[in-house]
C-alpha cells in the first residue's frame, strides 16, 4: 500500500473514533409555553469540523410535571458525496430546574454516523450528553452550554482498493475518544412561532490536554413552532 494512502487511512480512522462533531439543531427557548404541545422542525448550518448542515424535527409536551422535548436530527457535510457522509441524533431535552426566567435543562441522544472513501466504510454508535443553562424571556435567550460527545463502537469495512493493499480486517472496533465542548448559544423571536438562534464554543478531547484540528463550532440556526392538535 502507498505511503500516502495509508497515512490517509490511519488519520480517517483517527478522526472518525476519537472526533465527535457538536452541531445541533434542537435548541429551544424555555420561557415560551410549557403548558401547549407543540410540533418543532428547524434547520441549522455551521462549521463544525467542516461545513455542516442539519435538519431537525421535535415534540414538545410535558413529562414527569417538566416540558420535555424528543425529536430527531439528520446532518450531513457539504462536499463532492454528501450522501455518503452523514449523522442522525435521537432523543430528548427535559428542563429541570426553572425559577423565573432562569431554566437548566438536560439533553440526552444516542447518535449514528456514517463515513466513506475509497479506502474504508464506517459505521459508528454513541451518545451525546449535555447541559444548558440560561436567562430566558419571551422574545429572547441567552444561555451557556457544555457537554460530552462519545464514540462508543465502529464498524469498519473496507474496499476492495484496501484489501489488495493492506490485511485491513473487517469488524466491529471499540472506541475510548469523545470530546467535551463548551460554548454560549443565544436566539431571538420574530412572531410567536419562529426562533432564530446562534451558537458557538470551544472543543476539547476528553484528555483535557489536545484540541481537534478545528477546536472551534459555530452555529445559526431556525425554527418553526405549530402547536399539536391545533389548525
Amino acid at each position: 500500500m502507498q505511503t500516502t494512502s495509508c497515512i490517509r487511512y490511519i488519520t480517517t480512522i483517527f478522526i472518525f473514533l476519537l472526533t465527535t462533531h457538536t452541531i445541533h439543531a434542537q435548541v429551544n427557548n424555555w420561557s415560551t409555553s410549557d403548558k401547549e404541545k407543540q410540533h418543532i422542525v428547524g434547520t441549522a448550518f455551521g462549521a463544525d469540523f467542516g461545513v455542516v448542515s442539519s435538519f431537525v424535527y421535535g415534540y414538545k409536551t410535558r413529562m414527569l410535571k417538566r416540558p420535555v422535548i424528543t425529536g430527531v436530527e439528520f446532518s450531513f457535510p457539504y462536499g463532492e458525496k454528501t450522501i455518503d457522509d452523514w449523522k442522525v441524533k435521537a432523543g430528548g431535552q427535559i428542563r429541570v430546574i426553572g425559577t423565573g426566567p432562569w431554566a437548566l435543562s438536560v439533553r440526552v441522544q444516542f447518535v449514528t454516523r456514517r463515513y466513506q472513501n475509497d479506502l474504508v466504510r464506517m459505521i459508528g454508535f454513541g451518545s451525546d450528553l449535555a447541559l444548558t443553562g440560561g436567562y430566558y424571556k419571551r422574545k429572547w435567550f441567552v444561555a451557556a452550554e457544555t457537554g460530552f460527545d462519545k464514540a462508543i463502537v465502529t464498524q469498519l469495512r473496507h474496499t476492495k482498493k484496501m484489501r489488495e493493499n493492506y490485511a485491513a480486517k473487517d469488524g466491529w472496533y471499540m472506541s475510548t475518544g469523545g470530546n467535551f465542548y463548551y460554548g454560549i448559544q443565544a436566539g431571538l423571536h420574530a412572531g410567536r412561532r419562529w426562533l432564530f438562534y446562534l451558537r458557538g464554543g470551544k472543543v476539547m478531547e476528553q484528555d483535557f490536554k489536545h484540541s481537534p484540528t478545528l477546536p472551534l463550532y459555530a452555529q445559526i440556526g431556525i425554527n418553526r413552532t405549530f402547536h399539536a392538535g391545533r389548525k
